[in-house]
């Protein structure tokens, strides 16, 4: 009887065994049967061996990404794009030292581009040029920082000082030419009222030659007339003379007869 036992045990060891193996190699996650059961199934020989289940297998979660932080954020400097169009700044600095050389300390960190400067010295050798500027700085400066015509900025200044004297003067210009204009439009005016004067004149003194013309031979005519009054009088004051002593004579005869 016992040898029997012993032998259902074991089948049922090996059987289970069996089972828990497959478990595992189907999923990681199966469950697998503790040592405790195992040992209450090989104590009872009536009850059957529990039929393994097999769990679904799981996803991994997807792993959060953390969000950036504010300062984070606030740390990283803007970008900004644009399409306008600049230019690359033309002001230069040339470092006064007291010696002519690289280590000679400095005297002035740099002169400003186009600072008129008076040069003492040159020294071809070592490059430099003693000079002194309009506040009394005396010191060396690289030859190659000097140039005899004004910078561009300089020449902008004097050209716009130029355009601004130019266009003075022709303001004063333009206001004397309008006052000459102003003037030949007044003696031009005047001059033709002085020949519309004169062609007046002169048609007055046509007229008055006319009128005096005119009045001659009225004159002549009034004297003719009067000559013809006068000796039409005259003709009839010697007729009158003639007979009226004829007439007195006849009186005379006709009562004496």
């Amino acid at each position: 009887m016992k040898p029997l036992l012993l032998t259902c045990t074991l089948l049922t060891t090996a059987g289970l065994f069996a089972g828990s193996v497959a478990a595992t190699t189907a999923s990681p996650s199966a469950s697998t049967p503790s040592s405790s059961a195992v040992s209450t199934q090989t104590a009872s020989t009536q009850t059957a061996a529990p039929t393994p289940t097999v769990a679904p297998p799981q996803t991994a979660a997807p792993t959060p990404t953390a969000a950036p932080t504010p300062a984070a954020a606030a740390s990283k400097p803007p970008v900004t794009t644009s399409d306008s169009v600049q230019y690359i700044t033309d002001v230069l600095y040339a470092p006064v030292r007291a010696e002519p050389n690289e280590k000679s300390k400095l005297v002035h960190t740099g002169l400003a581009s186009g600072t008129p400067i008076h040069v003492l010295e040159k020294d071809e050798k070592t490059g430099y040029a003693k000079i002194r500027s309009g506040d009394r700085l005396e010191g060396w400066i690289r030859l190659q920082y000097l140039n005899e015509q004004a910078v561009a900025s300089v020449q902008l200044e004097q050209a716009a000082a130029q355009i601004a004297e130019l266009q003075s003067k022709n303001a004063a210009l333009e206001a004397e030419l309008t006052n000459i204009k102003q003037i030949a439009a007044s003696q031009i005016d005047t001059h033709e009222r002085n020949t519309e004067l004169v062609k007046q004149n002169q048609m007055l003194l046509s007229e008055k030659e006319v009128l005096q013309t005119d009045n001659d031979r009225l004159k002549d005519r009034n004297n003719q007339t009067w000559f013809m009054y006068g000796g039409s009088l005259v003709l009839f004051s010697t007729l009158l003379a003639t007979l009226v002593p004829r007439l007195a004579k006849r009186r005379r005869h006709d009562g004496w007869r």
